[in-house]
């Protein structure tokens, strides 16, 4: 008896995937007793504890929303726009910091919506991302919004030529002081969280990391974290929870 377990279609036998799911099952008992349970570190912002609250949450994300909140409210954004939503994660942390610097918020997901936002300058928008890219321009018209995007989040299939598809398509879009967050930069068949917990991901062929270094010119190991200059963008790289790469423009 054969299953899929990763999203390129390759196989693995089912004692494979039982071995899998001991070790751990095995490694997260340790860590849940060798450490105990983790407390955020109170901030004077509610917003924040808010985040660091959700992160005791360990998922294969958990360990970068408080990089999104942080590094999002440095651009000061009027536009966030997010490319996958999934189970609501990052609407959760990208809702704080519109809320906050009074900024639109746009989530799309070729899947329905599975979180829902309070913020009145929220929209969801069910599509393919490429596809609604051609529209954009067209909806910002319609909303009374500049179709410049201050924060541009990706988090969708993580294939190679969509993560390349999606570069093209919406860095036209960005404006001069824009920060962009790829989320699975680092898949791995087991993910690691800062608190010494793992979780299941799948073995993936460097999708997202290619993408962004034939764009940028450079390449990278993201098995550790790093913070490099190529091509006119700040590249920094969090290994940790499947990985998240930040860019940041230094120069246009």
């Amino acid at each position: 008896m054969k299953y899929t377990l990763s999203h390129h279609g390759r196989e693995y036998s089912a004692s494979f995937k039982k071995n899998l799911r001991r070790y751990i099952n095995f490694r997260n008992f340790v860590a849940r007793t060798l450490f105990r349970k983790f407390s955020p570190i109170a901030s004077s912002l509610k917003e924040l504890n808010e985040i660091r609250e959700k992160t005791v949450i360990g998922t294969d994300i958990s360990d970068h929303l408080e990089t999104l909140f942080i590094e999002s409210m440095a651009v000061k954004p009027k536009l966030i726009v997010e490319l996958g939503t999934r189970t609501g994660e990052s609407t959760f942390v990208f809702e704080r910091v519109a809320k906050l610097r009074d900024a639109f918020l746009l989530s799309i997901d070729i899947e329905p919506q599975l979180a829902k936002s309070s913020w009145k300058k929220w929209s969801f928008v069910q599509a393919d991302d490429i596809t609604f890219a051609d529209r954009f321009v067209e909806w910002c018209r319609k909303k009374g919004i500049l179709p410049e995007i201050d924060v541009l989040f990706i988090d969708t299939d993580h294939e190679y030529e969509h993560t390349k598809k999606e570069i093209a398509k919406w860095f036209p879009f960005l404006s001069d002081k824009a920060v962009v967050f790829f989320h699975d930069a680092n898949v791995k068949m087991v993910y690691k969280r800062r608190n010494g917990t793992v979780g299941k991901a799948y073995d993936d062929d460097r999708d997202v990391m290619r993408a962004i270094e034939e764009y940028v010119g450079a390449k990278f190991n993201e098995g550790k974290d790093f913070t490099e200059i190529s091509n006119g963008w700040l590249v920094r790289h969090h290994a940790i929870c499947n990985g998240m790469t930040v860019l940041r423009r230094v120069s246009k």
